[in-house]
């Protein structure tokens, strides 16, 4: 019998599924993607946002496979007094719209490419 291995996703599927939590925007994306190390690009991002980014942040990288160390990079909550709306801007609500179904679209292409 094969034994399967689990892989770690790909660090751009992460951010997939951040965007579609809402945790980053789209021009967060970006500046995440241009940055030569990302994951910590993306970690400064959302802890600058706080909560609830933070916490979304961290329950979709410790449900994915091969992040959960990236999840502990987090500073403790009690250490960090940050207001729920901290990042928070005026965004229409379309984008919000697309932005929720960000993964399924990118999925959809996906399987629809192959």
């Amino acid at each position: 019998m094969k034994e399967v291995v689990p892989h770690k996703l790909d660090f751009s599927d992460i951010l997939d599924q951040m965007m579609t939590e809402l945790v980053i925007s789209v021009e967060d994306r970006r500046s995440i993607e241009l940055n030569d190390d990302q994951e910590n690009t993306m970690l400064a991002i959302v802890i600058k946002r706080g909560e609830p980014n933070k916490s979304v942040c961290i329950d979709v990288l410790e449900r994915n496979r091969g992040y959960e160390d990236l999840a502990g990079k987090f500073p403790d909550s009690s250490s960090s007094v940050s207001s729920p709306t901290t990042g928070l801007e005026d965004v229409p609500e379309y984008k919000i719209r697309l932005q929720k179904n960000y993964s399924k679209i990118i999925n959809t292409l996906k399987h629809n490419n192959q």
